[in-house]
């Protein structure tokens, strides 16, 4: 982290420079901010904004800060990125997840085509056991004082799916993935596509 020592205002400014970049790509956000008690400034998770409003239906919950200079985020191979999370229709759930991923991501670079293990992390009865993070929307990238970012969406795996993947059936879990019925959405019960 950065040294901040009366940044507050400073941080809305980046902040609002993210939206309005992320609205270009999202729709306008929701009045629906799930704002941390202590700033990301400060030590604490990012903030996240929710866009019901997207092309793609649904609700985007989308960490709002995590590009901004001083962040200490460190840039994966396509640079610095905000944390996305797709739902069919609002949940929970949702923005403390995402919010906890950004906070992980100032610790670890995070990429395109990884996994994430979720533990207990999703409510219980969940078929979700994993995220597979995805570039989302692909070459549409956005830049924030010269420096390129992008979303990186989080996408729900079963076990099954996990395994497959790590085994090397990628393209067909990818394929399955994106027949149009399951991402970009993350669905807490679903049947596996392998």
């Amino acid at each position: 982290m950065a040294d901040h020592d009366d940044d507050g205002p400073d941080y809305i400014v980046e902040q609002n420079k993210i939206i309005t970049e992320l609205s270009k790509m999202l729709g306008k956000p929701d009045d629906d901010l799930h704002h941390s008690p202590v700033p990301l400034f400060m030590g604490g998770p990012p903030d996240v904004f929710v866009f019901s409003s997207s092309d793609n239906g649904g609700v985007f919950y989308v960490t709002a800060g995590l590009t901004s200079e001083g962040t200490g985020q460190e840039p994966n191979d396509l640079g610095q990125y905000e944390i996305a999370i797709a739902t069919r229709k609002s949940a929970d759930w949702v923005a403390d997840l995402a919010s906890k991923l950004g906070l992980y991501s100032l610790q670890a670079v995070l990429s395109h085509g990884e996994t994430l293990e979720l533990g207990d992390a999703l409510p219980s009865g969940s078929t979700i056991s994993a995220f597979l993070l995805l570039d989302y929307n692909g070459e549409e990238h956005f830049q924030i004082d010269g420096r390129e970012c992008h979303i990186l969406l989080a996408v729900g795996l079963t076990k099954r799916e996990l395994d497959a993947y790590r085994k090397g059936d990628r393209e067909k879990l990818i394929v399955g993935l994106d027949d149009g019925t399951i991402a970009p959405f993350t669905d807490l019960k679903r049947k596996s596509v392998v």
